[in-house]
This record gives structure tokens, sequence and C-alpha cells, in this order.
């Protein structure tokens, strides 16, 4: 077995030719070669083993410009019309159309290559060599664009799940800061911390606006200017923590100020039910249900 047999394997060619004699002579040496060989006598048999799923791992196809009952390139065109076989490599072989111009005629149908009689059947595996080569490179670099596309979409939902989340922090702690500031009396030096955490959880969601725009610049091809700038890595992780901390303190506030006005109402509804009933949730304990 040579090389380009080994490189190749068992590649299939259509064989589309009506003289019988040509189909056995040129199968004879493309399966010396390494081919597999499927043949058919005329368009129609052509289109239907190619196109219809008969011929389904055609690899390439050899098609006689002269048929009886449509011309070859008027089924090079319906080869190339159909998904299925728009990029098998198609050679065109003639005896009788040998003018320039029926060359650029078959080229122009779809046609990969346009080889006159006689041919030469080292020139013609040749060619298909060099055709299926072309082939397997296409294929390899759509494959890899593909990759590549799933890769970007992949990185794409990752960055807009994780902005998604790191969102969410400074939002809480603007809600529930801005929460506290509306319905507790607090001190001067209680609202300026809630005024700065606001402040700073702002700052971070403007950042990260930021980094959408410059992403989508990226996308668009524009050109990213990157500045470096000393960071304190204590001071941020406790802005961070600090930030974090706020919905959690906002909430367990509200809990306790919903706990002790629930026991207020309970000590209430006791005193009214029973005057020797004094006892609160808060003092019940080893002496609950004595009576002062």
């Amino acid at each position: 077995m040579d090389a380009a047999h080994q490189a190749h394997g068992r590649r299939t060619i259509l064989l589309v030719d009506d003289e019988a004699a040509h189909r056995y002579a040129l199968r004879r040496r493309l399966e010396l070669a390494g081919f597999a060989v499927v043949e058919a006598p005329d368009g129609a048999q052509a289109l239907r083993q190619a196109v219809d799923g008969d011929g389904a791992g055609v690899d390439a196809v050899i098609l006689d410009v002269m048929l009886p009952d449509i011309s070859g390139f008027e089924v090079c065109r319906q080869l190339r019309a159909s998904t299925s076989t728009a990029s098998v490599p198609i050679i065109h072989v003639s005896g009788i159309h040998v003018a320039d111009r029926d060359l650029v005629h078959g080229l122009e149908s779809g046609a990969d290559a346009y080889l006159t009689r006689p041919v030469d059947e080292d020139v013609l595996i040749a060619n298909l060599h060099a055709l299926l080569r072309r082939r397997e490179v296409l294929r390899s670099l759509s494959d890899e664009l593909d990759q590549k596309r799933l890769d970007e979409e992949r990185a794409r939902d990752l960055f807009l799940a994780i902005l998604g989340h790191d969102l969410r922090n400074p939002l809480d702690a603007i809600s529930m800061s801005s929460q506290l500031l509306a319905k507790a009396p607090l001190s001067a030096e209680l609202t300026q911390k809630m005024a700065s955490r606001i402040t700073a959880a702002s700052q971070r969601m403007t950042h990260m606006l930021d980094d959408i725009q410059d992403y989508a610049r990226s996308r668009l091809g524009a050109d990213l200017i990157l500045r470096r700038t000393p960071q304190r890595l204590g001071a941020l992780a406790s802005a961070a923590i600090d930030e974090a901390r706020a919905p959690i303190r906002a909430s367990s506030s509200s809990w306790c100020r919903s706990r002790r006005t629930t026991a207020g109402g309970m000590a209430s509804a006791c005193r009214v039910s029973s005057p020797t009933c004094c006892a609160t949730p808060w003092s019940m304990g080893p002496s609950a249900g004595r009576s002062s």
C-alpha cells in the first residue's frame, strides 16, 4: 500500500460515466490507488447516490460531462446546491468538451478541476489527493472555528453569571443600608457609616458596568487601554467583608426589633388577661411563673 493510500484510507469515489469500458478501466486504477468506488451510468442515478442518501459516504466525484440524460454541468450545479454534497470535491472529465470555454463553464458550474481525455490516470489521482487534502484542511479549520465559537459563548455565559453574582452584594448593601436609614433613628456616626457603605457599593457597581462596556468594546474589535494602579489588598478585603456583612446586620437588627415587639405584645396581653402574670418571654427561666 503506498503512502497516499495509507494517508487517505478507503475514501469513496463516485464515478459517473455512461461508457462501461471507461468506468471499468478507471475503477481498477482507483482501487489500486486505495479508493473504494461506486458507479453511476447517468446523471439521475449519480444524484440519487450522492444526494438522496445512497452515497452518504461519497468523498469525491469524477463526473463525465456528456451523459445520456442531463449534462455533467447540471449534475455539478445540483450537487453544489445540496447541503450534503456542497463541499464534496468534483472533477469534470470530457473528451468532447475540450475548448477553453468548456473548462470555464465547468469550473463556474462548481467543479474543482477539469480534465480532458485522454486522461493521465496518475494526474487524475494526484488531483484527487490534492482536493481531498484541501477538504480535510477546510474541515479542520471549520471544526476549530466552531470550537472557538463555543468557547467564547461559554466564556460570555460565565462572565455574565459571575457579574450577576457580584452585582448582588453591592445591591444588597445599598438596599439594606437605605432601609436602615429610612426606618431607624440613627446616630450621626452610624448614618455616616451607612452613607459610606452606599457610596462604596455604588462605586463597585459602576466599575462592574465599566467592565461590561470594556467587554462589549473588545467584542467589537476596539482596543482596550489597561492602566496599572497600586492597590491595598487588605483594604479591599475589609471593604468586601463589610459590604457582605451589611445585609446580615440589617436582617439581624430587623429580626431583633420584630422579636422585641412580639415579646412586648405578649407581655401586654398577659397582663390584661391575668394581673398576676407579669413574666415576659425575656424573663422566663428557672423562676418563670412566680408572681411578684
